[in-house]
């Protein structure tokens, strides 16, 4: 954990240095503002709407300071590309003082990274320890995007980093698996994380392998099977997540 004034209290209270807290900024700024949940304080406890991935962005944004309605105040949003399985990456756009527009990613590392001009990298140390791994990137639009248009996909960005937010395992579903085994019944995963990530989260399940999806909607399609998944059902298919 990292505070405003750059001390790491899991460190002893040592103060980050300053290029290292500017980069956890910029890191925060993508994550509150290339953001679709609700995080809000109330009566002492914290309220949340949305993806648990997103709310967790939330939370380390906050941690470093920044408020999600602050921030759209002083950089209004104009356009947005929400993530969508099919392009593994959402986007946010927001009005500059210059007259250009801020473009914010986040994203599978495999998928955006070339926007900036970088090879995919490997994020399987990331993955393996089970975190669900996003690249985040920012840049600079000067040419004119009518608000509400659906913008094209970016590019030029400049790469900031990974985050890892963890989505650990609903209580229960651990045994859950192994009654599942006790029956003889056969478990898969479905999972859209990184095959990394789907592999740490098999073994904490005991699971002999993790399944990737395009394997199993295939076995089920060649078996006569109609199959349809989506952004919403994944979490509940991959094991109970």
């Amino acid at each position: 954990m990292v505070l405003p004034d750059g001390r790491a209290p899991d460190l002893g209270d040592q103060l980050l240095p300053h290029e290292q807290l500017a980069l956890l900024q910029r890191l925060a700024r993508v994550a509150v503002l290339c953001d679709e949940a609700d995080l809000d304080r109330r009566d002492g406890a914290w309220e949340n709407r949305g993806d648990p991935t997103n709310v967790a962005l939330l939370h380390f944004a906050h941690r470093l300071g920044w408020s999600r309605e602050r921030a759209l105040l002083a950089e209004p949003q104009t356009n947005a590309i929400a993530f969508e399985p099919e392009h593994r990456f959402a986007a946010s756009f927001h009005a500059r003082i210059d007259g250009g527009l801020s473009a914010l990613v986040k994203g599978a590392s495999e998928r955006v990274l070339p926007m900036c001009g970088l090879e995919p990298a490997d994020a399987a140390a990331l993955a393996g320890a089970g975190l669900r791994v996003l690249a985040l990137e920012e840049g600079i639009r000067m040419d004119p995007l009518p608000e509400q248009a659906t913008p094209p996909e970016s590019s030029g960005l400049t790469f900031l980093g990974f985050v890892g937010p963890m989505d650990p395992l609903l209580p229960g579903v651990q045994q859950a698996i192994q009654r599942c085994h006790q029956a003889s019944i056969r478990v898969w995963m479905v999972t859209g994380d990184h095959l990394s990530t789907a592999a740490a989260i098999g073994r904490e399940l005991e699971q002999a392998s993790a399944r990737q999806k395009l394997q199993l909607v295939q076995a089920a399609q060649r078996a006569g099977h109609f199959v349809a998944g989506g952004a919403g059902l994944e979490p509940h298919a991959a094991g109970g997540r």
